[in-house]
């Protein structure tokens, strides 16, 4: 297949939605949460999000929207994108930020 002159197309990852009770996807919700850098964060619940796996390097990105709160006081939705390469035994928080 020949996209717009650039010769054929090669897929080089894929993009699924995440199942919010999977254990892997608690454990990398759980991972931005501790890490973030805000003390006392409780991870309530994963909201959702999607799982982007790159064939090439071996990376996974679960881009996570993630309820959490602070005890007794606010709650909120957090953007969270965690890189894991089980290969190289990396685990690393690339995103985590409030949503207004």
């Amino acid at each position: 297949m020949d996209t717009a002159g650039f010769g054929p197309s090669i897929v080089i990852g894929s993009c699924n939605p995440i199942l919010k009770d999977d254990p892997k996807v608690i454990e990398m919700a759980e991972y931005a949460v501790k890490e973030q850098g805000e003390d006392h964060l409780i991870l309530n619940s994963v909201a959702d999000g999607q799982i982007v796996t790159v064939f090439l390097g071996g990376n996974t990105y679960y881009n996570l929207l993630i309820l959490a709160h602070h005890p007794r006081t606010f709650q909120g939705f957090y953007s969270a994108i965690v890189l894991e390469n089980t290969s190289k035994n990396v685990k690393e928080v690339v995103s985590f930020f409030r949503l207004p």
